[in-house]
């Protein structure tokens, strides 16, 4: 290796240590906190790095508004937005929301399409639009991807969609699955934090890998079953109210009372 390549992975290690005392610094600064994770994968993470903190970690999940995410609220605006488009009636619409697409498990979501060609795939969020197009070209779906860039109105994405795929590799809680589980759409995700807490498999939505064989053996089971689309997707919503914005709420003020009361024990 070159001379400046050795000095890189010098200063890398250099930061990677630092980054790590810090990381230590602030979690024994305080020896009465309490580390509040978003899901238990999470806290299985800090278990495992910081074994003597084990006892000092809860979870408390990420609240979703299943008042503004919920099925039906916004039809018109759903059709209007189909048309738009140039969706066709009938055609089945996979929602993928999110950005770092290669992380986020697009590729392998493209693919598919190619392998479940009853669908196709509605992409909020910011990405390498034009590596990602190509491949959709090069498969023959180029037709089937639709690019709607980054949106705060993810809510309109949901009520147009028949179900929300996201193959990721890692996730903290992952907002998006809760929010369009609310929404009532059964949920093909892979079992990351939070994900896994959410799907119960064959219940509410698919557990999945990064696969698109995989990914398209599922929609294809999905387009051919709409009794199938409507059971997971009302249970979905029946999930996702456990996970509602009161509850965390609720979470969050029993653990200050606690603390409270034990400050001034």
């Amino acid at each position: 290796p070159s001379r400046a390549t050795l000095l890189f992975r010098a200063q890398a290690r250099i930061v990677r240590l630092v980054k790590r005392f810090s990381e230590r610094a602030c979690f024994h600064a305080n020896r009465r906190a309490t580390f509040v994770c978003v899901s238990e994968g999470v806290a299985e993470e800090v278990r495992e790095h910081y074994p003597e903190l084990a006892q000092r970690v809860i979870t408390i999940h990420n609240g979703v508004d299943t008042e503004m995410f919920a099925p039906g609220r916004r039809a018109a605006e759903a059709r209007a937005l189909r048309a738009k488009l140039g969706i066709a009636d009938g055609q089945l619409v996979a929602a993928f929301v999110g950005s770092e697409w290669e992380r986020k498990g697009l590729r392998p979501l493209i693919e598919a399409l190619a392998l479940a060609p009853g669908w196709c795939v509605l992409v909020a969020g910011a990405g390498d639009r034009q590596r990602y197009g190509e491949l959709a070209d090069s498969l023959g779906v180029a037709h089937a991807v639709h690019w709607l860039g980054v949106t705060s109105d993810v809510q309109l994405v949901y009520e147009l969609a028949d179900a929300f795929v996201l193959p990721s590799s890692y996730e903290t809680f992952s907002l998006v699955s809760f929010e369009a589980a609310a929404s009532g759409l059964p949920i093909l995700g892979t079992p990351v934090n939070g994900v896994r807490e959410l799907i119960r498999d064959g219940h509410n939505g698919f557990l999945i890998s990064r696969e698109a064989r995989e990914i398209a053996e599922r929609l294809r089971q999905l387009a051919g079953d709409p009794a199938l689309r409507r059971r997971l997707g009302d249970n979905a919503r029946q999930s996702a109210l456990e996970f509602s914005w009161q509850e965390m709420v609720a979470r969050h003020q029993e653990l200050y009372t606690r603390l409270s009361h034990d400050s001034h024990v």
